[in-house]
């Protein structure tokens, strides 16, 4: 996975690159792992935490941009990071797919999911359920690499 870092102060930009890769290295199969590339802008996105697009192709797609809102605190900071990356394996993978043809539709599992409300989106619904287990997994391992708690 090939992941550029813009934004945000050295801390910041260490901590979203190794929970993003951390977390996709999770969720996904090396052969996709391996074939995705990942901007992350760590910035003040409107309204939002963070958020994950496409930027290649609404069909499984490869090039992604992350957002992470970079006042965050540390922990809500990387499980929005994780969370994001949630989405990005959703796209990466197909389970969710934006279609244009006939006008703008959201699908999961092929099922249109385009009028549901923000909390009943089970693309958001999985997200959240994984982000604070890639929070644990991802804080877990790096204290384990690193003693010194620099996560």
């Amino acid at each position: 996975m090939i992941i550029n870092v813009i934004g945000g102060n050295k801390s910041q930009q260490r901590i979203a690159k190794n929970s993003v890769i951390f977390s996709c290295y999770s969720l996904l199969s090396s052969k996709l792992f391996y074939n995705l590339e990942c901007n992350i802008h760590i910035c003040k996105p409107s309204d939002v935490l963070g958020s994950c697009i496409w930027e290649d192709t609404n069909i499984r797609p490869k090039e992604f941009t992350i957002e992470l809102h970079k006042e965050l605190h540390q922990r809500e900071f990387i499980t929005t990071a994780c969370h994001e990356s949630v989405h990005l394996k959703q796209f990466a993978r197909g389970e969710l797919r934006e279609l244009y043809k006939g006008g703008h539709r959201v699908m999961w599992y092929d099922v249109d999911c385009s009028d549901f409300m923000y909390k009943d989106q089970p693309w958001e619904i999985e997200a959240k359920a994984l982000e604070d287990t890639l929070y644990n997994m991802y804080t877990d391992y790096m204290l384990k690499e690193d003693n010194n708690c620099a996560l």
